[in-house]
This record gives C-alpha cells, structure tokens and sequence, in this order.
C-alpha cells in the first residue's frame, strides 16, 4: 500500500472488513493500525503542503470531505473490531464519532449511515446490561434504530433529500 496516498484506503478498507468477517482478529489489528497510519500521514503531508502553496478553495475542501468520509468508515471499522473484542467503551466512542463525521458530510437521514445504525443496535443488543437497565429498555432502544433504518430507506426510496447535505447516497 502507498503510503503516500489516501486513493488506495476504500479497497484496503473492503479489505479489513472481509478479515472481520472471518474474525481474524489479530489481522484486522494490524490493517486497521496500517489504514489508521495511512490516513494520519496523508494529512499531515497535506498540512505541509498547504503551508508551501495556495490550493484552489473547492478543491480543498473536496478533499477534506473525502478524509472525513474515509476516517469515517475507518472508525466505524475500529468500532466493529472493538464490538468483536467486547471492547464495548471504545466501540461506542469509535461509532458515535463515525455517525458524526458522515453525518456532517451526507446528513443524518443518509442511506450511508445505516450500516453505522446498524452496529449500532449490534452495539445495544452485546453490551452488557448497566445496573439499572432491563431487557425491556433494551429491546425499545434496539427496535428503534431498526425503525430509524427502515425510515431512512423509505425517504431514499421515494427520492425525499435533505438540500442542505452534499447527498443522500454512500
């Protein structure tokens, strides 16, 4: 993988999720820790060369919409990887920030976030319950994030779009 470039990250991304799903822990680790790296480095490089020359403004801030989207999904990788582990805390630190950062870029009615509403409700179904919780609570919590996806599927089905984000698609 270049590590000068962010062009190679949504394969490499495809990538770890498929080590997900064969739950080869230790690999996603280390590609996780590789894409976390990658994406750190180019925005560094970007930091330095924005100090030696003027870019185009559009341009700019096209590309740090595409490093928001990619540290996005990144992190909805650490959150899935974390849940894997039962390392419930930080998924859901990883997840909510994940939600967030696409949320800013496509909106929070995006069809892209429902993979995002989905580990999410993983997220409420795994962890164990909190003192004062009951299984009741739990499944209200659970059954409505499945009825925020189904919505947000109906609004993109009947072309319903938020004008104020860039779109309503991935």
């Amino acid at each position: 993988m270049d590590n000068k470039s962010i062009d190679f990250l949504p394969g490499f991304f495809n990538y770890i999720e498929c080590h997900l799903e064969k739950r080869s822990i230790p690999d996603v680790k280390k590609y996780l820790i590789v894409g976390l790296s990658n994406l750190m480095f180019s925005n560094k490089k970007s930091d330095e060369s924005k100090e030696e020359d003027a870019i185009d403004m559009e341009e700019d801030e096209e590309i740090m919409k595409e490093k928001k989207n990619l540290r996005s999904r990144l992190d909805l990788l650490f959150a899935r990887f974390n849940l894997a582990i039962k390392k419930f805390e930080e998924s859901i630190e990883k997840l909510t920030n994940s939600i967030i950062l696409y949320s800013e870029i496509f909106g929070p009615e995006s069809v892209g976030l429902t993979p995002h509403y989905y580990y999410l409700a993983n997220y409420f179904a795994e962890k164990p319950f909190d003192q004062h919780e009951s299984q009741e609570q739990r499944e209200i919590i659970i059954r409505n994030i499945y009825l925020k996806i189904s919505d947000i599927w109906r609004k993109q089905f009947l072309g319903e779009k938020n004008e104020n984000f860039d779109c309503n698609f991935f």
